[in-house]
């Protein structure tokens, strides 16, 4: 069911970011089958570089990931062999450190998995054992692949969405002059149109990007579901609930958009999950 909902999730944000680039295109003049077949390329360039190993260097660098020094080495690498080989991974990822103070790790692209320095110094051995394996289930079964590439394609739109708003707004501002300047009232009416032509267009664009916004978090959200079930399997469950004890605040109702635009569930409704079931 999950794997279905992230397919459709994906198909209408690479359609939603596609129309995008196709209008941009056709802005400057290009035919109608250039325009849908350009955007195509595009979209597909650029989804391709971000799952070379480039494009994994170029987000490392982006979320200003390092490798362990000696020290860390020490406590992180017997931990991770440990993980790597009870939840059954064949091809070792990568470990790297980010500098966060907050208690956590994190997967990306095909072959990165980053932990932070809070999580070094505050977690039990049991509980950063854990979190790794949690992070593996998100590789394993292609979450944080799906990540990038609704990333890349929502950026390109969102680009192409400036652009056009620019563009626009030059020709509406130099037509407004040209009318102010002649009186020609046609140069100023046409001026007005385009302006609110393109805060149409730019509404609009908002609109279906904040639409499969909120439907790709709600993947999201359903990912971690996941990924603590896989953790648990693999026999990590009393770590992460140890760790996700840990990380949980005041327990209280959030907002309706406090939900909404939460990435992950709350701690306390991950723990019940993992209590739930007897693995």
């Amino acid at each position: 069911m999950l794997k279905a909902f992230k397919i459709m999730v994906l198909a209408g944000i690479a359609f939603v970011n596609w129309f995008i680039l196709v209008l941009l295109f056709l802005m400057f003049g290009a035919s109608d089958a250039l325009a849908g077949w350009g955007a195509l390329l595009v979209e597909a360039a650029l989804v391709g570089l971000t799952l070379t190993p480039v494009g994994e260097w170029y987000f490392r660098r982006v979320n200003r990931l390092r490798r362990p020094l000696p020290d860390e080495e020490k406590v992180l690498r017997p931990a991770f062999d440990r993980v790597c080989s009870r939840c059954g991974v064949v091809e070792t990822p990568e470990l790297f450190v980010a500098h966060d103070c907050f208690p956590n790790t994190f997967a990306m692209g095909q072959r990165t998995v980053a932990v932070t320095l809070g999580l070094l110094e505050q977690a039990k051995a049991e509980e950063r054992e854990a979190v790794l394996a949690h992070e593996m289930g998100h590789l394993l079964n292609g979450d944080t692949k799906v990540l990038l590439v609704a990333f890349v394609m929502s950026a390109a739109g969102s680009v192409a969405t400036w652009v056009m708003t620019i563009v626009m707004a030059a020709f509406s501002i130099f037509s407004l002059i040209i009318g102010g300047v002649t009186g020609d009232r046609r140069f100023i009416a046409l001026g007005w149109f385009i302006v609110a032509v393109s805060w149409m267009l730019r509404g609009v664009a908002w609109l279906l990007q904040k639409l499969m916004q909120l439907s790709f978090l709600a993947v999201s959200r359903a990912q971690e579901y996941e990924a603590d079930a896989f953790a648990a399997r693999c026999g990590f469950r009393d770590g992460l609930i140890s760790f996700l004890s840990r990380i949980a605040g005041p327990e209280g109702p959030r907002s309706l958009a406090a939900a909404l635009y939460a990435t992950h569930p709350s701690p306390e409704a991950r723990i019940e999950k993992l209590m739930a079931r007897s693995w």
